[in-house]
């Protein structure tokens, strides 16, 4: 297998060189990260596609996921969604129906979370048998049982809440804690 070339960068998210893409062990102090992107595919039923990850994946075998990747040398993060979302589920993706919506820096690497507004045909899903087990529509409120039951990649389930605040623009205390403060008394 060849090894996959990533252009990294820096805390600022500022280009700093180009080479081969490697694991951090954790614990490790890290200069230059990663970037990754990660794609929640919603149909005009508004039900997000998920994909299982492989059993033989070593972060997060077996478990629920969005679709995504790592950013390739030279890539755009939309180019990555294209090629990622091909590549895992013999998706074409249509750029015009891609959002971006969130953008954080985790440990290792920077991730973009798009949107993509497409039906997709799970009869025409064709898995990349490395990365996805299988794949299957669910409701907003499915994926939160998954989060409870632990059924969903941590690193997913620790944005979901913001994710949906993103897609609809408003604020639910659901997922945010509103903190109350004491009213002044009116003199």
């Amino acid at each position: 297998m060849t090894k996959e070339i990533v252009d990294w960068v820096d805390k600022k998210r500022i280009y700093t060189q180009t080479g081969p893409r490697k694991e951090i062990p954790k614990g490790q102090e890290i200069s230059e990260y990663k970037q990754s992107v990660h794609t929640w595919i919603i149909n005009d039923e508004d039900k997000f596609l998920m994909q299982k990850r492989a059993v033989t994946k070593k972060h997060f075998p077996n478990k629920w996921s969005q679709t995504g990747g790592g950013i390739m040398h030279n890539e755009t993060s939309i180019d990555a969604v294209i090629r990622e979302c091909y590549e895992e589920l013999g998706i074409n993706v249509n750029p015009e129906y891609l959002e971006l919506k969130l953008s954080f820096q985790r440990e290792f690497d920077y991730v973009d979370v798009y949107i993509l507004y497409q039906d997709i045909n799970i009869a025409d899903i064709v898995y990349q048998e490395s990365e996805v087990s299988d794949a299957k529509y669910f409701t907003k409120e499915e994926i939160e049982d998954m989060i409870k039951n632990d059924e969903l990649a941590s690193s997913v389930a620790a944005y979901f809440g913001m994710l949906l605040l993103c897609i609809d623009k408003t604020f639910d205390t659901h997922y945010i804690k509103v903190l109350k403060r004491p009213q002044k008394n009116s003199i």
